[in-house]
């Protein structure tokens, strides 16, 4: 697929993808985590994992968000205006739930 294709630069998408991936990771593993491990030493050392890969989703967003402020947003494809609207205005939410998620979820576990 080239970037004409989908409006959005290559990067973008990877960061993207890369960002949605490493936030399952860490659901995972949190779920996992709670559910599953009931050694201490153990579940200590996920949670070590689990806040690594917390400032791995905090880097990645970081760099997303300033590679999309440098980015203009592709023509959006012809759709209805509610359609057209929603991801101007739901995009920017969700990286600060991604962000801020991270950041108070890091002052928790001082």
């Amino acid at each position: 697929m080239d970037e004409s294709a989908s409006g959005w630069p290559l990067s973008l998408r990877l960061l993207h993808w890369a960002s949605a991936a490493v936030v399952l990771a860490a659901l995972g593993l949190g779920a996992t985590m709670v559910q599953l491990v009931h050694d201490p030493a153990a579940r200590f050392e996920l949670t070590q994992t689990h806040k690594s890969i917390g400032v791995a989703v905090l880097a990645l967003t970081a760099v997303r968000l300033c590679r999309r402020i440098l980015t203009a947003a592709p023509n959006p494809e012809p759709t209805g205006p509610a359609a057209a609207t929603l991801p101007s205005h739901s995009r920017p939410s969700v990286q600060v739930m991604l962000m801020g998620g991270q950041i108070f979820g890091g002052a928790h576990g001082l």
